[in-house]
């Protein structure tokens, strides 16, 4: 089952990812700027959530 959630938190995490650079608003007030951050970061972490889950699967 832990295969299943990695590969699931990897693929949510890109298409996550994938539609906050595709919307990325160029004139944008700090605020949204500062919401963009918060959400790539947010998506990279569940991201490198899923690669370290998909990693202790095999590995350990």
């Amino acid at each position: 089952m832990e295969l299943v959630y990695s590969i699931l938190c990897i693929l949510g995490s890109s298409v996550y990812l994938a539609y906050l650079f595709w919307k990325k608003n160029k004139d944008s007030n700090f605020w949204d700027k500062s919401m963009q951050i918060k959400g790539l970061l947010g998506g990279i972490g569940l991201f490198l959530m899923g690669i370290i889950m998909l990693y202790r699967y095999f590995f350990n």
